[in-house]
C-alpha cells in the first residue's frame, strides 16, 4: 500500500512496530500503549514532513488499524494531534 500511495506522490512511512519483524517471544514486551506512541511519533514526522496543507492519510494494516482509527478518534479530542484527512 505504501508503495502505491509513493508512487502516487504521498510521502510514505511505515513503522515496524516494537515485537513485529524479529522473533515471536519480542511480542511479549511491548503494549498497545507502545505502538500507539510510535503512530503518534510517526505522524508528528509526516505532518513535519509534508507541511500543514497536504492532505494526512493514514493507512493501518491487522493491529494497525485500530491503531490508526484510535489516533484518529484522539485527534478529535486532542488538538495538539496532527489531524487526518476526514
Amino acid at each position: 500500500m505504501a508503495a502505491r500511495l509513493h508512487d502516487r506522490g504521498f510521502y510514505t512511512v511505515s513503522l515496524r512496530m516494537q515485537g513485529h519483524g524479529t522473533v515471536p517471544g519480542g511480542l511479549v514486551r511491548p503494549s498497545w500503549e507502545d505502538w500507539m506512541a510510535a503512530v503518534k511519533m510517526g505522524v508528528r514526522q509526516v505532518r513535519q514532513r509534508i507541511g500543514t496543507q497536504a492532505p494526512l492519510v493514514l493507512v493501518g494494516y491487522s493491529n494497525g488499524g485500530a491503531l490508526v482509527a484510535k489516533y484518529a478518534l484522539d485527534a478529535i479530542e486532542d488538538p495538539s494531534l496532527p489531524m487526518p484527512l476526514g
